[in-house]
């Protein structure tokens, strides 16, 4: 087994947790990509849909 195969990537439906700022702890799931650098993610109840940079989210092994 490769170690890529082992670590998680960056896909729409993969559950993060974000790292940083007022959002900390907060669960989101990634709904689509903006460029390179940034994802547009999706949080439950009231948090809305926002632009995050990918060094702002910790990945999960989970998927929607």
């Amino acid at each position: 087994i490769s170690l890529h195969d082992a670590l998680p990537i960056f896909e729409p439906g993969r559950v993060c947790f974000i790292n940083f700022g007022e959002d900390y702890g907060k669960m989101v799931v990634v709904v689509d990509f903006v460029d390179i650098n940034r994802v547009l993610v999706d949080g439950m109840g009231a948090f809305p849909r926002t632009i995050y940079p990918l060094k702002r989210l910790t990945l999960t092994k989970l998927k929607v």
